[in-house]
């Protein structure tokens, strides 16, 4: 591992204190959460947290660790600000690794979900760091020492809330420009690191704790009472649950388990073109949770009686036939409520649609 001294300047921005997480660190238990995409998730047992968690273990041989990896490769941060309570917050977590400058798009929306997850992870009362890795897109901006777009979104809200941040992707670009490793050491398939290259994401991540932990505490990072008002008023921090019980099902629906993926315990599923669902919700924007794929039919939804729209989707060639946990947006900035929403199963009839699977793991609407 590198030592924190070695670590390029504009790699880690250490900003506020990790006031709960030190503290948590001496009583001698600890629960760590990530969220973000497939270069943070713990199905890869070679990303990146698996070597912070390595390097914890080694120093804080007594301290109890309870490592909660809530990340889902192809996912963003509307994902993780979706599955927040349930994965994070409920959890206890003392901090919180996001990751989410790959998978998100920039933008109002995304700018609106960022803000949102970060500012119910604060008001949970936990601390929070930043970590940038890398993807293709960004190798222009970053070889003329330019920040890509993705990152100067994510800083602007780090800035203002505090929160330390570290780009491994910058040091990551640096070792493989320095010749240390090449290019198929570090991205085999262009995106996912193998292990050497997750271990040098860890890397400025650990330089970085070290320090801090050395510190004396600064400026705590603003959270629960203390958070200040929001950067954007519009955002999606205000969101909960649409109750399964308030929506009506109109066809062959079903409760089941899921045994495949672990983020919700059941889902309601059809397969059944034709079937529909109705409810009517406050809220200015909806969004939902589905298991998705190329098994999955299109589908048609519309709000207040207005005219329907059909949704269908991304299907690129890497898009599982099922079993990819993925959220969708359907309606923002819906104004004033209550709305009503409607949906009916279409199969598509499509080359990337190959069924009718509508399963749905949860519904939620911004307040």
């Amino acid at each position: 591992m590198y030592k924190k001294d070695q670590i390029a300047e504009n790699i880690i921005r250490e900003r506020g204190s990790l006031t709960r997480f030190k503290k948590a660190l001496r009583k001698g238990r600890v629960v760590m959460g990530f969220i973000g995409g497939s270069i943070t998730e713990a199905h890869r047992e070679g990303n990146w947290p698996y070597f912070v968690a390595r390097w914890f273990m080694r120093l804080y041989p007594n301290v109890e660790f309870v490592w909660e990896n809530a990340a889902i490769g192809g996912t963003g941060s509307l994902s993780g600000l979706m599955r927040a309570d349930r994965d994070l917050i409920a959890q206890h977590c003392d901090i919180v690794f996001m990751e989410y400058a790959v998978n998100d798009p920039c933008g109002e929306e995304t700018f609106r979900t960022r803000e949102g997850l970060v500012r119910r992870l604060l008001a949970s009362g936990c601390d929070m760091t930043m970590v940038y890795v890398y993807c293709q897109g960004m190798y222009n901006d970053m070889v003329a020492d330019r920040m890509p777009d993705s990152i100067v979104d994510l800083e602007k809200i780090a800035d203002y809330y505090q929160i330390p941040s570290i780009w491994s992707g910058r040091h990551a670009l640096n070792e493989q420009m320095a010749g240390r490793m090449t290019w198929e050491a570090w991205l085999p398939d262009g995106l996912h690191p193998e292990a050497l290259g997750s271990s040098i994401y860890a890397e400025p991540v650990v330089a970085y704790l070290e320090k801090e932990l050395e510190s004396p505490d600064r400026v705590a990072i603003p959270t629960g009472d203390a958070l200040p008002p929001s950067i954007n008023p519009n955002h999606w921090g205000d969101i909960e649950e649409v109750p399964w019980s308030s929506i009506r099902f109109d066809g062959p629906w079903a409760e089941m388990r899921d045994v495949m993926l672990p983020w919700y315990r059941t889902s309601r599923r059809t397969s059944a073109v034709g079937a529909k669902l109705s409810f009517t919700f406050e809220g200015r924007a909806l969004c939902a949770m589905f298991n998705y794929g190329k098994m999955m039919g299109k589908f048609l939804y519309r709000f207040d009686g207005g005219e329907e729209r059909e949704y269908s989707g991304e299907r690129a060639w890497w898009v599982p036939d099922k079993n990819y946990c993925r959220p969708i947006s359907f309606g923002d900035d819906l104004g004033p409520g209550p709305h009503t929403f409607e949906l009916t199963v279409v199969h598509g009839n499509a080359e990337e649609c190959k069924g009718s699977n509508c399963w749905i793991y949860s519904i939620m609407a911004v307040k």
